[in-house]
């Protein structure tokens, strides 16, 4: 439920499809990786921290098939090249853009980045939406450690 609701923002504000560069309509209901499954078991990604709600966002049935297990290095340039698609990086950027993902870090198939960034922008985006400036009271982690923690208290799930 919370994730439904959580992409329910995103798309009031303007996330567009992949693939067809398009409001999503009630794609919003499909959540997928963006950094897919196949590729965070390959990199020693924790399950809990890329099936986390950071690492998803409404993607169409079409793009996801697309994705694959595929590094976002990969996919982007596979995507922006489909004959039914044809977007510039420029233009694939802006769509990225619209769910709250740096294109850079996400470019460079840089995990741990992305993920921090991302979840900052995330958390800001509920902040806005709830008109406070903190969640729980707790500051999000300035550190992202690909490590088990030590306790319940360092968890990445969202």
């Amino acid at each position: 439920m919370f994730c439904g609701c959580f992409f329910f923002f995103q798309a009031e504000d303007g996330i567009r499809d992949l693939v067809r560069s398009r409001g999503l309509g009630d794609v919003y209901k499909r959540q997928h990786h963006i950094f897919p499954q196949a590729w965070c078991k390959d990199n020693s990604i924790e399950e809990r921290v890329y099936n986390a709600i950071v690492n998803k966002t409404p993607i169409s049935y079409k793009a996801n098939r697309m994705i694959g297990g595929k590094a976002p290095s990969e996919y982007l340039s596979k995507l922006q090249n489909h004959q039914s698609v044809q977007l510039s990086e420029l233009a694939m950027n802006d769509i990225l853009n619209t769910h709250l993902i740096n294109t850079d870090k996400l470019r460079n198939d840089n995990f741990i980045e992305f993920y921090q960034d991302r979840k900052e922008k995330l958390c800001q985006m509920i902040e806005d939406v709830m008109g406070k400036s903190q969640i729980n009271g707790e500051s999000i982690p300035n550190e992202y450690e690909l490590e088990e923690p030590d306790d319940e208290t360092n968890d990445f799930t969202d």
